[in-house]
């Protein structure tokens, strides 16, 4: 068996939820891009680039209602780290990567990413 991986949230939810179970798994990488934002997908869908900011408003709207939804607690579901957690991880992760970090006024959400990223099976040797 093989992971196929490439760029994007998705392939990293599978990457963690293994390293987090202890599972290995030979990974090829695939690109499926071949390209950067608008010009990936402009050919195959209509695209609403004006659209863009309201939907990045929208992202960080829900990241702040989230952000009084986990505060006192140690992950999504309480003390327990389900694969909630590695979903909200990878995405906030690949936010950050393309240029959307959310804002760090979301201390909850900050501190839940900074203490979900010290996990052993978040490191980049895992």
């Amino acid at each position: 068996m093989r992971l196929f991986d490439s760029v994007g949230p998705n392939p990293r939810v599978v990457t963690l939820f293994l390293a987090e179970k202890g599972i290995t798994l030979p990974h090829v990488t695939v690109d499926i891009r071949g390209a950067e934002g608008l010009p990936m997908f402009e050919q195959r869908m209509r695209c609403l680039p004006e659209a863009a900011a309201g939907l990045k408003a929208v992202a960080q709207d829900g990241i702040a209602w989230f952000d009084a939804q986990i505060a006192g607690r140690p992950y999504i579901v309480g003390d327990r780290f389900t694969l909630a957690d590695i979903m909200l991880f990878a995405f906030l992760d690949f936010g950050r990567a393309v240029g959307q970090p959310f804002d760090p006024k979301n201390t909850h959400v900050a501190a839940w990413f900074d203490r979900v990223s010290k996990r052993p099976a978040f490191q980049p040797d895992a």
